[in-house]
């Protein structure tokens, strides 16, 4: 079966103080390139646009916040079989004591087939965030859990695959406690429609998915 790669996802829902859309769009290879959130009806606007080294690895950050713009370098070290083992992101053209504090070092663990399974941040002086990954026999990503030390947050994210490897649902816990669950209907490599569960209570976004033509 041919499975198109997505271009393009838009998503778009109703808030307390608006309509907010989130448009997400991707490289051939699959990595994100550009984020953006447009909230409460366009008041607010931000963006984030990634660029990436020879190898795929995120080399460069472009955020934007209502026209501020900051701009983060990844310096990055590969091991023998060329998996990316540390990363150290730095702001750039910020005073020397600012991209100090706020340097933040990544670092990368990967099991016996080359998946990764665990992805430690941090900046000198404190612990950011830790992220552990598990993987069905198929290598597809079945958990992800990560841990927040500055606000003592727990996420964990699993996902349900069908007998293609397409992801037909996904729970998201905050703390234990169930946040939220997405349901996605597939049809030939392309997704048909989506539901997402909140809680308490039941809410349907619209989803907008575009395909590159003639994906493999």
């Amino acid at each position: 079966m041919m499975v198109k790669k997505v271009l393009k996802e838009e998503r778009y829902w109703i808030g307390e103080e608006g309509r907010n859309i989130e448009r997400i769009t991707y490289t051939k290879n699959e990595d994100i390139q550009k984020k953006e959130y447009i909230l409460n009806d366009s008041t607010h606007f931000q963006s984030s646009e990634f660029e990436r080294d020879e190898k795929g690895e995120l080399s460069r950050q472009i955020l934007s916040y209502n026209g501020n713009t900051q701009i983060i370098n990844q310096e990055n070290k590969y091991n023998k079989e060329e998996k990316l083992i540390e990363s150290i992101g730095r702001f750039e053209n910020a005073p020397k004591k600012v991209a100090d504090e706020f340097t933040t070092y990544s670092k990368y663990k990967y099991d016996e087939k080359g998946n990764l399974i665990e992805l430690n941040q941090s900046t000198k002086n404190e612990k950011i965030t830790l992220i552990t990954y598990k993987y069905d026999n198929n290598n597809n990503l079945v958990e992800e859990i990560s841990l927040n030390y500055k606000n003592n947050e727990k996420f964990k994210t699993t996902c349900l695959y069908d007998k293609d490897n397409q992801v037909i649902k996904k729970d998201v816990y905050q703390n234990d406690e169930w946040d939220f669950t997405t349901e996605t209907i597939w049809e030939h490599g392309i997704i048909k429609s989506q539901t997402t569960y909140y809680a308490p209570y039941l809410k349907e976004e619209y989803n907008e998915v575009t395909f590159f033509k003639n994906s493999n």
